[in-house]
Order: structure tokens, then C-alpha cells, then sequence
């Protein structure tokens, strides 16, 4: 599951339900968020999510 953030083009509720959907589909994934800022990249992280932990990379 890819988000990319540009501004504030996705809603947090957005972002939520994507990842909602993705936990109804499959028992893990790994989120890799991308964030900008008006003056380009400022930095991504990757979100491992299953149903029962959670595990956040920063990179």
C-alpha cells in the first residue's frame, strides 16, 4: 500500500480508510509513506501493520 502526501491532499480520514480497507483484505502489510512539503520531499517512514502489532520504521 503506497500514500503520498503532498500538502494537504489527503485527508487523515482518507489515509485511515485506505488502511481500514487493507486490514479487512490481508492479516499484515507494510505502508510506505512519502511526505512533501511546498518546497519538495521532506522524508518517508514505513508502517508495518498486521491485526495483532504494529512495528514503525523511520528512515
Amino acid at each position: 500500500v503506497n500514500l503520498e502526501v503532498k500538502d494537504q491532499a489527503f485527508s487523515p480520514k482518507h489515509v485511515l480508510q485506505t488502511i481500514s480497507n487493507a486490514l479487512n483484505k490481508y492479516d499484515a502489510f507494510c505502508i510506505k509513506i512519502k511526505y512533501y512539503t511546498k518546497y519538495g520531499y521532506a522524508g518517508e517512514f514505513e508502517l508495518e501493520l498486521s491485526r495483532t502489532k504494529y512495528k514503525k520504521t523511520k528512515k
